[in-house]
């Protein structure tokens, strides 16, 4: 899968799942795939941290994909490979996948062009047995991705709308990573600074000028003042950057994969919590990373087990001089971002659903008698707050129950007398 290096000539490549025909999967192919385990291109031994395939949480990673997708212009990639794993206990509520890249020039230890040189040492290879052994954990149905080129009308909602976008909001030339220390652990920033989000605002309102026939109708609805109207459309940005993700993909409805190594923004699913890749830097060169391709919705529809998930796209930034590992034939590690929904789609099992539901009535049940038996005085004095910030909160006296409990008290007492 290989984009333009030009932007005057903006393609869009797609990937589509088919179902795999014998010899898809030959590692001769340099198969682009879905689940399964991955066909790994080099013997593993002395190639990679068998670290990396185990999350934080100490769960063993499951393979999602691994897409083939050479750089005609580099030297360095004429072989080049991204995987990309994830965690079946953490993802549901982490916006991290992991992922790896490798590279190779034409002629090396293992390859001769695209002839490989001892197919059997890649294959019977003991590092790489034992890491297919930890990514069983979770084996996801096999698909062979096909690509295509996006349709052009589909193209040209897509570019009409980030036409406007400023490069710097996807590379910077911010070294304030490279001066971290080592023992410190390399953070991306998952927000939108002030100005990154005023650029978005200015995309959305060129848009809505140059697209009026997909504007939503409270955009339609013109105020004559043009600060409300700046002030509506704003409002309105998360609905027309979901309308955009619709439309675009509305034309090919089954898209897996959209690539586009262009130093351009991803197709995002809603304006909420977009990446912010100012301060994120290469984790092998510390060099700037780029936009290179996402994954689609539509693999969670054709992949049962893992249809739960709330997520809109995912995307993956990749090191923009695509900078070699330290030995030859070894793997760098780079950045997949999960983008959600924002709405959990509904688990596979309805009686889960079903219980679930009730669990949440009965809570809330339980909730009301509580409030309604333990009435407090509304409102409280912050300047009596401790030093921890806690304030002493006094329990309404029930007139009722407390001479109640008065005269059950002094009967009590004359019956002790």
């Amino acid at each position: 899968m290989e984009s333009s290096s030009s932007s005057n000539n903006e393609v869009v490549q797609l990937g589509f799942p088919e179902t795999p025909r014998k010899g898809d999967f030959d590692i001769k192919n340099f198969p682009s795939k879905i689940g399964g385990l991955p066909v790994w291109l080099l013997p593993l031994s002395n190639n990679i941290d068998e670290s990396f395939f185990t999350c934080s949480c100490g769960e063993n990673l499951s393979f999602l994909l691994q897409l083939y997708c050479p750089l005609e212009n580099k030297d360095n990639c004429f072989h080049r490979m991204i995987y990309v794993f994830f965690c079946q206990k953490c993802w549901k509520k982490k916006d991290l996948v992991k992922v790896l890249r490798i590279n190779l020039p034409e002629t090396s230890s293992y390859y001769d062009g695209e002839e490989i040189l001892d197919i059997k040492k890649i294959l019977e290879d003991e590092t790489t047995k034992k890491i297919n052994g930890k990514l069983k954990n979770l084996l996801l149905d096999e698909y062979f991705i096909s690509t295509s080129q996006e349709q052009k009308e589909a193209s040209k909602l897509y570019f009409n709308f980030y036409n406007n976008a400023e490069e710097k909001s996807i590379t910077s030339n911010d070294n304030s990573l490279n001066q971290m220390k080592d023992d410190e652990e390399e953070e991306i920033i998952f927000h939108n600074t002030k100005e990154e989000d005023a650029e978005y605002n200015d995309m959305v309102k060129n848009y809505i000028k140059e697209n009026p026939e997909v504007n939503i109708d409270k955009v339609e609805e013109e105020s004559d003042d043009e600060k409300e109207n700046d002030k509506m459309i704003d409002s309105s940005n998360q609905d027309i950057i979901m309308n955009l993700f619709t439309n675009v993909t509305n034309y090919d409805k089954k898209q897996i994969i959209r690539y586009y190594r262009n130093n351009y923004y991803p197709l995002w699913f809603t304006q909420e919590k977009m990446l912010s890749t100012k301060n994120t830097k290469c984790n092998n060169c510390g060099g700037d990373v780029e936009f290179e391709f996402q994954i689609m919705p539509y693999l969670f529809l054709i992949e049962p087990k893992i249809a739960f998930n709330d997520i809109g796209t995912i995307v993956i930034y990749t090191c923009k001089k695509c900078c070699d590992s330290k030995i030859e034939g070894g793997f760098v590690e780079e950045h997949g971002f999960i983008q959600r929904t924002g709405e959990n789609f509904r688990d596979l099992k309805d009686n889960e659903n079903t219980n679930r539901k009730k669990q949440i009535e009965k809570l809330q049940n339980e909730t009301e008698k509580i409030l309604e038996e333990n009435e407090f005085f509304p409102g409280v004095d912050e300047k009596n707050a401790d030093e921890e910030g806690f304030v002493e909160v006094k329990k309404k006296k029930n007139k009722k129950h407390h001479k109640k409990k008065k005269d059950e008290d002094s009967d009590d007492d004359n019956n002790e007398k």
